[in-house]
């Protein structure tokens, strides 16, 4: 067990415009690769309400419903009198108490997202024809307080697949292996879109017997075409239902939810996504059937996170379905957890001065000026002690922490009395 003094802040930050990625474009099985669910500038939270005394933080599984926030976190709104496409009607004393999200130089509008030219030359985000605020009654991250404020105003919340229809039997949950939104059957299980005939679609194993394979997603005989689904007759007399033309397959290697073991396992099978989420060029993810993957760098080096105790009703953090992290702890600690002398053992995951917040993906600026990468609000390192990929030497190592700041400590004791080192997932 080691002890220190820990003492500093970390502030989640927009920095300058640059870092522009691309949104649309299309596979080379001729499948176009789902948008991005965020533009930079637009982070994903969880809509969580804070509790009074949240010392024992029940974690139910999966992730809480989610909401569109700024580029520091704060809950995102739209108001219902912004009834005109392209135009934001908040303006003077409303814009001071609602700002404007304002979209980076450089950025573009795609899909559901576009950007509205105020009155003063702001480009400010809009989703869905609706222009996106923050509100000055939020103080801190996670509050909701413009809900429903007079009237008028509305937390922002992603809509998948454009809100169109979708067949009974198939929805859309978040994959971690896939890090987006994918379509899945009445089980949970996800849906795979295969590019090549559906009447050849057996799969070239690696190793005799095949374990797993992929399963033709059958639909009604009397199916109507819904949307971008429809359905196609098999020679074999199945009728399969087919998504952008591409015919859906499940894989019965995926057993619980969140599973995408048939990701990779043959380049004709791709994870039917309807909404992909921002990953940054400076990590990867590394499959994991335990864990629902591990976030590494490019190298294959594990990347950790620095995690407060807390007691939790789903288990351990190891497993698949338990505790992941709460982003309000993450941002509770902060750079807290990793002071000088840590860092030379923990070195953090720095980000390019000139990135964009997007998604999951946060940016917390150092006392140097830096920029270093979180996920999911927990600030990002990785470990010395790691000398060939896949190792994770610095998982569970835990640690006493000691903070003299009271306001500090304080904002980290209504989560648990220490800090320890986990491997960041999804």
């Amino acid at each position: 067990m080691r002890t220190g003094t820990l003492l500093g802040a970390a502030a989640v930050v927009l920095v300058a415009a640059g870092a522009v990625f691309a949104y649309l474009r299309s596979g080379s099985d001729g499948l176009p690769e789902a948008p991005f669910a965020t533009p930079p500038g637009i982070t994903l939270q969880n809509m969580v309400f804070q509790q009074p005394m949240p010392f024992v933080i029940l974690n139910l599984g999966g992730r809480a419903p989610l909401r569109f926030g700024g580029p520091e976190g704060a809950t995102a709104y739209t108001s219902d009198k912004d009834d005109q496409p392209g135009k934001s009607s908040c303006e003077g004393a409303c814009a001071d108490a609602w700002p404007p999200i304002v979209a980076p130089a450089g950025a573009s509008g795609f899909g559901d997202w576009s950007i509205v030219i105020r009155g003063d030359g702001v480009r400010q985000w809009a989703y869905r024809g609706k222009p996106l605020y923050t509100s000055k009654k939020d103080k801190g991250w996670g509050l909701l307080k413009g809900e429903g404020a007079d009237g008028v105003w509305h937390v922002a919340k992603p809509v998948w697949n454009g809100g169109a229809a979708l067949p009974p039997g198939v929805g859309i949950a978040e994959v971690a292996e896939a890090a987006g939104q994918v379509l899945v059957d009445d089980r949970g299980m996800a849906l795979y879109a295969f590019s090549g005939d559906a009447d050849s679609d057996q799969t070239n194993c690696s190793a005799d017997p095949c374990a797993h394979r992929f399963v033709p997603f059958e639909g009604p005989q009397a199916a109507l075409p819904i949307g971008d689904f429809s359905t196609m007759t098999r020679r074999d007399g199945i009728q399969q239902w087919t998504y952008k033309g591409k015919p859906l397959y499940t894989y019965n290697g995926d057993v619980r939810l969140g599973d995408a073991n048939g990701k990779g396992v043959d380049r004709r099978f791709r994870l039917a996504m309807v909404a992909r989420y921002f990953v940054p060029a400076e990590v990867k993810l590394r499959p994991d059937e335990t864990r629902g993957g591990v976030w590494t760098t490019p190298n294959g080096h594990t990347v950790y996170v620095r995690e407060s105790f807390r007691y939790t009703a789903n288990g351990s953090h190891s497993a698949r379905g338990g505790d992941t992290g709460l982003q309000q702890v993450g941002m509770a600690v902060g750079l807290l957890g990793c002071d000088a002398e840590c860092e030379k053992n923990w070195p953090p995951l720095k980000a390019p001065a000139d990135t964009q917040p997007s998604g999951y993906w946060t940016v917390l600026r150092r006392p140097d000026g830096s920029k270093q990468w979180a996920y999911q609000g927990y600030a990002l390192y990785t470990f010395t002690g790691d000398k060939k990929p896949g190792d994770e030497l610095s998982a569970d190592d835990y640690n006493v922490l000691r903070v003299n700041d009271p306001v500090q400590r304080a904002a980290l004791d209504q989560y648990g009395p220490g800090l320890y080192w986990r491997v960041a997932t999804p």
